[in-house]
């Protein structure tokens, strides 16, 4: 597992301070124009099925030339207002009337260039705009397979799913082929592609060819998209909608070896002599602290603060050790998250050093507690919380007699600071920017985690990789382990800086030298 070259490139994109801020929301520069994002794999890909199998028939010959000549041969006669790109969509604008006679006239040259490479595939569509261009006497005479049509067409979706490379940049250069040759392209006096156009692809180096495709991507991606007031036609809808009628889904084969990898075994083997060190190093460190640390036990609030949140953090740090389970990526970000919580709180109060700081920590916790009593006690009288808390037990808890009656309940937060703000003063935004709010996602479920845990690419290439239910065993990690060692050891500094925690005699394992992220 070697470690990745951390030598850095220039920024990409637009950095957070190039955003514009309003209220709570970082607003790209971008989204401030009328831009529209089109998905090549969605939007356009099914239109270039027949392109795709015309060259796949015919790539030992000039194909490009016959798909030239195919479709001046369908817009002969036509009105000067009709433009076919030649994908399967611009055949729809062919009038109806015009239809029969067009292929009366050019019946062996359609079956040669468009049903015998294409043909026996769009008659699984019964909705596709080009099927139309069929002869009907040849039609009859197939009998079509969707065993073997199906495997062709998956095979045709994977070769055009990359769009920019080689093979994808000729096929897209094939409409604006059309749109130059009609003369709807109108060019500045000093530009040097419509000479560049006239002599694609077969005059053209292989520098001057891709100048030609990266400007046709862009100008036929115009053509084809409501950019220039056109509506999205409805085949590339009905072709993805339809397919799911054509096949089932299906999952990714996933190869989780064999476990006889020597590497493996020697990595693990470390991996988990650090952990018991880690855990063992911990288990006499807190007995240490217990034995050291000197409690006021006239006014204890501060002090059971400092240690039960302490407490906490190595619970959370040892049990995430113990548990293989828990360093899934899903269950090690949540206590991740849990943990960098309450390390930002512990270093806070400790950087802050404000007794009123512990009492509005502890309020605010008597004022929850005394709200689920109140709401069991008023709404749910035949239930009790979630680890079983009834009225009686919570009022106990809370000092018996009048003292419930006593305690407000703050139903913002125990601090006017955000987690934010708490993180920058104890130096903390790293873990704050790196952990604490990407992991919030995995805390509430919002579409990042549901993206990347629980859900799974189906790889069925006619239902364009969408995504299904994850049920298979979700990967480990040890970057939770890496950070997780990096949290508890800053707040043992933390405690000892401004706590007068004693110095460990041993240093925690940070495992960053059994990760290939770091």
């Amino acid at each position: 597992m070697a470690k990745k070259d951390k030598g850095k490139s220039k920024p990409r994109y637009t950095g957070v301070a190039g955003h514009i801020k309003t209220g709570k929301r970082l607003q790209s520069r971008l989204s401030q124009y009328p831009v529209h994002f089109f998905d090549w794999g969605r939007d356009l890909l099914p239109e270039f099925l027949w392109i795709d199998a015309l060259a796949q028939a015919h790539k030992d010959i000039a194909w490009h030339k016959i798909f030239d000549d195919f479709v001046d041969r369908i817009e002969e006669g036509l009105s000067e207002d009709v433009l076919l790109l030649g994908t399967l969509s611009s055949f729809a604008e062919v009038p109806q009337d015009k239809r029969a006679d067009i292929v009366a006239r050019n019946r062996d040259f359609i079956v040669f260039a468009f049903a015998e490479p294409v043909g026996r595939l769009l008659t699984l569509y019964p909705e596709c705009p080009a099927l139309w261009l069929l002869p009907e006497d040849w039609v009859g005479l197939q009998r079509v397979d969707h065993e073997s049509e199906l495997p062709k067409l998956e095979n045709a979706l994977l070769r055009l799913a990359p769009a920019k490379d080689d093979y994808c940049g000729y096929l897209r250069m094939m409409p604006l082929v059309r749109v130059a040759k009609r003369g709807k392209i109108k060019f500045a006096v000093e530009s040097e592609i419509p000479e560049l156009l006239s002599r694609y692809p077969g005059q053209c180096t292989d520098d001057e060819r891709a100048i030609a495709e990266s400007y046709g991507r862009t100008m036929v991606n115009s053509f084809l998209t409501p950019s220039m007031g056109r509506e999205w036609p409805e085949w590339p809808k009905y072709f993805w909608r339809h397919n799911y009628d054509l096949s089932v889904c299906r999952y990714p084969i996933l190869d989780f070896g064999d476990g006889d990898d020597e590497d493996e075994r020697l990595l693990w083997t470390k991996v988990d002599a650090a952990r018991k060190h880690n855990l063992k190093t911990l288990a006499e460190y807190l007995d240490e602290v217990v034995r050291k640390v000197r409690i006021d036990l006239y006014d204890p609030d501060r002090d059971e603060v400092i240690l039960g949140l302490f407490s906490r953090v190595v619970r959370l740090y040892t049990v995430l050790l113990e548990d293989t389970k828990l360093w899934a990526q899903d269950l090690s970000r949540i206590m991740l998250r849990c943990l960098v919580d309450t390390a930002i709180t512990l270093c806070y109060l400790l950087k802050s050093n404000d007794q009123t700081l512990y009492k509005d920590f502890i309020d605010y916790g008597r004022g929850k507690e005394k709200l689920l009593m109140l709401h069991l006690q008023d709404s749910h009288t035949d239930e009790t919380g979630p680890s079983g808390e009834d009225p009686e037990s919570l009022a106990t808890g809370l000092g018996g007699g009048l003292m419930p009656e006593a305690i407000d309940i703050d139903l913002a937060s125990w601090t006017k600071k955000s987690a934010r703000d708490m993180a920058i003063e104890v130096g903390m935004l790293r873990f704050y920017r790196l952990i604490y709010d990407p992991t919030s996602s995995d805390i509430h479920g919002t579409w990042v985690s549901v993206k990347n845990i629980n859900l799974i690419r189906c790889v069925n290439p006619l239902h364009r990789f969408h995504r299904l239910p994850q049920k298979f065993a979700i990967p480990l990690f040890i970057t939770p382990l890496v950070y997780g060692s990096e949290i508890v050891a800053s707040v043992i500094d933390h405690c000892g800086d401004e706590y007068s925690f004693p110095v460990m005699n041993e240093k925690l394992v940070d495992f960053s030298e059994f990760d290939s992220s770091k």
